[in-house]
């Protein structure tokens, strides 16, 4: 079964060769036995919306 894995690693990879920078410009989250679909974003999408919008400095 194609879960994307390999693909997202490359693009990840690419970004990371541009300069992007882990944990600053690039979230990369591998849902061990996660699939691509509404449930499985669902279990996981907390971790972007924090990454996206987190706690804002007074």
């Amino acid at each position: 079964m194609y879960d994307g894995l390999d693909d997202s690693e490359t693009f990840r990879q690419a970004l990371l060769k541009k300069g992007y920078r882990e944990g600053r410009d690039l979230l990369f989250l591998v849902d061990e036995g996660g699939r691509h679909n509404e449930q499985s974003w669902a279990s996981r999408v907390h971790v972007a919306l924090a990454w996206f919008f987190g706690r804002k400095k007074p």
